[in-house]
């Protein structure tokens, strides 16, 4: 119930947005998946605008992971900067992953594809973060983020689905990748309420 106090407070009149907490699984092919929901006082238009301004990701995407303060701080990786090159179409995340030597490693660069659909008034329908991936730890990735319009604004739904590679399936358990990974995504999607509502 980690995440309890922080709903509490986006529930509060002065707050544009609500949301559900985040609910993980493993699945029998060994699959995470992470799925939650944000309800906005914002229309379609609003929130989707800034969810395709792909060259401000850096002002909240990943604010918060760095492992200085007491949140982030012992978790598996700290997320230092995010670029996205507009020329290529791709995110370049940069982490030091945070594990004994000699698994640990700092400024490591996991690179995603955005891929983005519209519905037929050409507003955002959905956002996937696709990896491209090239390390020995994680099997596949996906982050979906889905738009759609309610009658109080918007709703954002989103998904992650991390298939780790084999030999940490025998070290991580969902309390470890709850701790970590869905943390992040839940992390993420709270950064993104507060730079709406900051705007």
């Amino acid at each position: 119930m980690r995440y309890m106090p922080l709903v509490f407070l986006l529930l509060l009149p002065v707050s544009l947005f609500a949301y559900t907490e985040p609910y993980t699984e493993y699945t029998e092919n060994h699959f995470y998946i992470t799925t939650g929901e944000i309800d906005f006082d914002l229309d379609v238009w609003e929130v989707g605008t800034v969810l395709l301004k792909y060259n401000d990701y850096s002002k909240w995407a990943f604010v918060g992971m760095q492992g200085v303060d007491k949140e982030s701080e012992g978790l598996i990786a700290y997320f230092t900067d995010v670029r996205y090159s507009a020329q290529e179409n791709l995110f370049y995340v940069t982490f030091d992953l945070n594990l004994i030597w000699p698994f640990g490693k700092k400024g490591s660069v996991i690179r995603f594809r955005p891929v983005q659909s519209f519905d037929d008034e050409g507003r955002l329908r959905s956002i996937s973060l696709n990896p491209m991936l090239g390390n020995k730890m994680v099997h596949s990735a996906i982050m979906l983020f889905e738009l759609r319009e309610t009658p109080s604004g918007s709703s954002l739904r989103y998904e992650s689905r991390i298939r780790l590679a084999p030999f940490l399936d025998f070290f991580f358990s969902l309390r470890s990748y709850k701790k970590n990974f869905e943390w992040y995504v839940f992390k993420m999607t709270r950064n993104l309420t507060e730079y709406l509502n900051g705007l």
